[in-house]
């Protein structure tokens, strides 16, 4: 290299105010300058309190610098303790269990209603009253029973309703 493509690389060397070197204008071509608005995530990964503003860097610091914020720092704002995880996947699941006992024992209401209705319309039809020693087919629980598991899609298949509107029910 001559005498004066070095005086000319030296005049137009910039110096990064993060890594306080100096460098040709290629590493400054991205502009990158820190001013208030980034100062935050620049203090948090470089950890300098005392800092004078516009701070000139050049780009492989610039891209070091936001890369180790955005992989590691910004992450660790929003982590969870271990522990607050475990509590609120119990908790996640203690509502999921709750909400589908809910569903059932509310689901089982409808189907209760309509088809102990059906069936005892039809014991009536064939005894003309109910007998003292006859057994419901669909109680209530019996509607629960189904309910579940009919909504966790098991279905045995030993029962199964006896009107249309509990069937698109």
């Amino acid at each position: 290299m001559s005498e004066t493509e070095m005086a000319n690389l030296k005049s137009s060397a910039q110096v990064c105010d993060y890594c306080k070197s100096e460098h040709g204008s290629e590493a400054f071509s991205m502009n990158h300058v820190i001013t208030e608005e980034h100062l935050q995530w620049y203090k948090a990964v470089t950890n300098e309190d005392d800092v004078e503003l516009p701070l000139k860097l050049c780009d492989n610091s610039y891209s070091m610098l936001k890369s180790r914020y955005d992989n590691h720092i910004a992450k660790e704002e929003v982590n969870i303790s271990p522990g607050k995880q475990v509590l609120l996947a119990c908790g996640e699941v203690f509502l999921g269990y709750v909400l589908l006992v809910t569903f059932i024992i509310l689901g089982a209401l409808p189907i209760w209603a309509i088809e102990s209705y059906s069936e005892r319309s039809a014991v009536q039809e064939q005894f003309n009253t109910i007998p003292a020693n006859y057994t419901m087919k669909w109680n209530y629980g019996a509607s629960v029973y189904y309910t579940m598991v009919t909504m966790t899609t098991i279905g045995y298949g030993d029962m199964s309703p006896s009107t249309r509107g509990t069937s698109y029910l």
